[in-house]
């Protein structure tokens, strides 16, 4: 098992975080400790997203597992809302299967929080650091589908808009 203050961890991370900064994306790098479990990267939503007034994060972090995975990083893109969901709304949990058919990348739930989460990993060589462009451009698709989408399970949830109307709205 790798440990997780792993260096290597927090030089592709501190990568990562030039990388999201060159775009203009604000960044905190958390190297593990005692109030952090292991190295991460948290991005804040731009201003204008549709999702932030919600106080929603992203977060960035390698996940364990050189037992089982020996040729890759695994790095999890972690997004979630802080807005409670109600308990019982079939019809939101009914629309988050809908998108998780349809989104290109990663998959949308409801933790036993009950807040919105989103959640994808992106692959690559474990002894390369990750290429900037092919990051941005999964970054860019995982940001837009859930400020997006993301938005559309909330407005669902807070009854602004009908299950048809949010399913109406998905695009391929």
């Amino acid at each position: 098992m790798i440990d997780h203050a792993n260096p290597r961890e927090l030089i592709d991370l501190g990568y990562l975080q030039d990388t999201l900064h060159d775009e203009g994306f604000v960044t905190e790098l958390y190297p593990k400790s005692l109030e952090s479990p292991s190295n991460m990267l948290m991005v804040a939503f731009p201003p204008s997203s549709a999702i932030v007034n919600h106080h929603s994060r992203l977060q960035l972090l390698f996940l364990q597992t050189a037992d089982l995975v020996q040729q890759s990083s695994l790095l999890q893109f972690f997004a979630w809302v802080e807005t409670e969901l109600p308990t019982d709304h079939p019809e939101v949990e009914h629309f988050i299967h809908f998108l998780n058919q349809r989104t290109a990348l990663g998959a949308f739930n409801i933790g036993a929080d009950q807040h919105l989460q989103y959640r994808y990993v992106y692959a690559f060589p474990r002894t390369d650091v990750p290429k900037a462009a092919p990051f941005m451009e999964i970054f860019r698709v995982v940001i837009h589908q859930f400020e997006n989408y993301g938005a559309l399970v909330l407005k669902l949830a807070e009854g602004r808009i009908s299950l048809a109307e949010a399913k109406s709205t998905v695009t391929y």
